[in-house]
């Protein structure tokens, strides 16, 4: 009966992004399947106006969704018939945008606003709603694709109450020989990324101390250092050392002297 496709921005869809001239009208063609009357084609005219590049990571923007869509003059015919001076209701939308990582299912429900009904001929309703916010993981080409409609819809008399017809629910599938592409997009890698992580312990931005820089211990002159002194840091100078080891050993020389005469003095009153 009446409807509309989906994507179609007049803000722009998915965010930011840049921005490209109004594209044509893309047609897609159902089939709808109406309470009584059956089958019936639903032609509908699809508009995206929005960037044709969004970023990894950033959450699009919300973006109002319009179309339009027309059916024939058997549901014009049937809605007169049953004393329908106007019709409205909504228009839940099935889509897909196929992403580098992965299809990501999109759900909407559009608002078909209270329209007139013709006397005769076909019927064309507008429809509006928004798309929901997305967010990319990955870089790369991505595609858009219209799937199922079902509509809900509620004819009005002129008094603005229902008609005898009641409310009207029709599922609308897309006929074959398409595939419900509508536009394609591209997702690009964040130009102002995150900057290379920092080494162990380093502040972020600060570049890792280098060997004999002020503030750090060179490996080579503590490392000797801390070998000889028990991990104290302090290693006394080799002329020290040695100077030391000769006081040690004359004394001893001495002391070993002195007890070994005085060893001989005490066996000989022994004797």
């Amino acid at each position: 009966m009446v409807t509309a496709a989906t994507l179609v921005g007049s803000g722009g869809f998915l965010g930011a992004g840049s921005a490209v001239a109004d594209p044509a009208p893309r047609t897609l063609k159902y089939t709808c399947s109406f309470p009584l009357i059956g089958g019936e084609r639903m032609t509908a005219s699809v508009v995206w106006t929005a960037p044709d590049t969004h970023v990894v990571g950033q959450a699009t923007s919300r973006s109002p969704v319009r179309a339009s869509a027309t059916v024939g003059s058997n549901v014009t015919r049937i809605l007169r018939f049953a004393g329908a001076a106007t019709v409205e209701g909504t228009a839940d939308v099935s889509a897909v945008v196929a992403a580098p990582q992965g299809d990501i299912p999109v759900d909407m429900r559009l608002k078909v606003p209270r329209s007139e009904v013709p006397g005769s001929g076909p019927l064309t309703v507008p429809a509006i709603g928004t798309l929901p916010s997305l967010v990319f993981s990955e870089p790369g080409s991505a595609k858009i694709f219209v799937g199922e409609i079902h509509l809900h819809l509620v004819p009005r008399g002129t008094d603005g109450d229902e008609t005898r017809a009641g409310k009207v629910d029709a599922p609308c599938d897309l006929d074959s020989g398409q595939d419900g592409f509508l536009a394609p997009f591209t997702v690009e890698r964040d130009a102002s990324g995150p900057a290379a992580p920092a080494a162990p312990g380093t502040p972020s931005g600060a570049p890792p101390a280098q060997p004999g820089a002020p503030g750090t211990a060179s490996p080579a002159a503590t490392s000797p250092a801390a070998s000889e002194s028990g991990g104290t840091g302090f290693a006394a100078p080799p002329r020290a050392v040695a100077a030391v080891a000769a006081v040690v050993g004359v004394g001893a020389a001495v002391f070993g002297g002195v007890w070994w005469s005085r060893r001989r003095r005490a066996e000989d009153r022994d004797g």
